[in-house]
């Protein structure tokens, strides 16, 4: 038979294990949200150079704006 103490530890434990589990896949998700937001981003930004000086004009940024954007890492806002 096992002790109300050793019981109470094991729970304790088990809280603890399960509390640490959430939080790592917790920071798991946002990792990977945070991955396939900078391929997003990438991705747009490469877009951004295929695009003709007209269609620029059309979503009303220059090319000089445009060049700049598609400059910026990944990473970056």
């Amino acid at each position: 038979m096992i002790s109300s103490t050793v019981a109470r530890r094991h729970s304790a434990g088990s809280s603890l294990i399960d509390a640490l589990l959430v939080r790592t896949r917790a920071g798991c998700e946002a990792l990977l949200s945070r991955i396939a937001e900078w391929q997003r981003r990438a991705a747009g930004r490469r877009e951004l150079m295929t695009l003709t000086d007209q269609d620029l004009h059309d979503i009303g940024i220059s090319p000089s704006e445009a060049r700049a954007e598609a400059n910026k890492p990944f990473w970056e806002a």
